[in-house]
């Protein structure tokens, strides 16, 4: 989730114009439902919740939009036909390593997902080809699943975890630090990232590693750049992004300024939802966030360097605006769950 940014929104045309623009979230003070805590109980490698409790206090920046409710739906329902002037990429891209053949060009979708018990997951299999949850523990017992453990960060807690359930195992894919570019969230400087992301992460054996988990923005873009550079030579086969807005002209626009800056690496957006942060309490409404959802979709589905996303996020307790959950409060897929899943 994306709680302190400076954001660029990036026009793709004859010429690139970034903007930056600051703006502060009010988020609800109201607690994470009762819920969630029993999906804890029930993880077999319950992950940190250090994640989901910060986003709901932390004031940051973030992108804002400049348009009405109004205009963020007329906006987001011509995003589609829009679309034709912002032509996927093509991909010059080679891994070190092969990214894991559970997920394909026609399945990328994956769960952000804190309870991995199939009861509520059923569902959601057809269409998922990946999870995580912010942790080094399963997120899922199905076998044609590729779980996926993230090391979430630098402190000593999260260190232990991470050896103690990644010692002596293969995976085909990891995920490194959590928003290190957000002080609420990992808050890593991009040379101990570095550092660590040596130490601790490149001796587990994976197929493919990820990078650690930018938000989108120039504050997003410049620490990727700095990273790779303190890290050079390391195995940083894919780098992944989280991605926020009302519109998917802009969410497009985003991640368009990461392939651009970065042309030579696929992408995994491990977080994306339509949420306004702008400070002007805005809501995403159901018909805005349908819309985001349908021109994003169609943008990551074509758009080849794209491996994965995953929608933030499937469980309904968490305080963003109820539009984008893919589970309702009886733990049911919703619509719009069945729109983010579908092929």
């Amino acid at each position: 989730m994306v709680f302190s940014r400076i954001s660029s929104c990036v026009i793709i045309g004859y010429a690139l114009v970034i903007a930056s623009v600051s703006c502060l979230p009010n988020w609800p003070s109201s607690d994470i439902k009762l819920r969630h805590v029993e999906h804890v109980r029930h993880n077999f490698s319950a992950p940190t919740r250090d994640h989901h409790l910060n986003k709901r206090t932390h004031k940051g920046k973030h992108c804002a939009s400049q348009t009405s409710a109004a205009e963020a739906v007329a906006t987001a329902l011509g995003d589609a036909v829009k679309l034709s002037a912002v032509q996927p990429t093509v991909s010059n891209a080679t891994t070190s390593n092969p990214i894991g053949d559970k997920c394909s060009d026609t399945v990328k979708a994956g769960l952000s997902w804190t309870d991995n018990s199939l009861t509520t997951q059923d569902q959601f299999l057809s269409g998922a080809c990946w999870c995580y949850n912010w942790g080094p523990g399963w997120c899922s017992k199905a076998q044609n699943i590729d779980n996926v453990p993230m090391l979430w960060g630098t402190q000593s807690s999260k260190i232990s975890a991470w050896k103690s359930a990644t010692n002596g195992k293969s995976y085909d894919n990891i995920l490194a630090f959590n928003e290190p570019n957000i002080d609420s969230q990992s808050n890593i400087s991009s040379t101990d990232a570095a550092a660590a992301y040596k130490k601790y992460f490149e001796p587990v054996n994976a197929g493919a590693k990820g990078s650690p988990a930018v938000t989108s923005g120039s504050s997003g873009v410049n620490w990727l750049q700095d990273f790779l550079t303190a890290c050079s030579g390391c195995q940083v086969d894919f780098l992944v992004i989280h991605v926020y807005c009302v519109t998917s002209t802009d969410a497009i626009n985003f991640i368009q300024q990461f392939l651009t800056t970065f042309p030579t690496y696929d992408f995994w957006i491990t977080e994306i939802g339509c949420q306004d942060f702008s400070g002007k309490g805005e809501t995403c409404s159901q018909e805005m966030a349908n819309a985001m959802l349908s021109g994003v979709k169609t943008f990551v589905m074509g758009e080849k360097r794209i491996k994965r996303w995953a929608w933030y996020e499937p469980s309904e307790e968490i305080n963003i605006d109820p539009s984008n959950r893919l589970m309702d409060t009886n733990g049911d897929i919703t619509p719009f769950g069945k729109l983010f899943l579908a092929s």
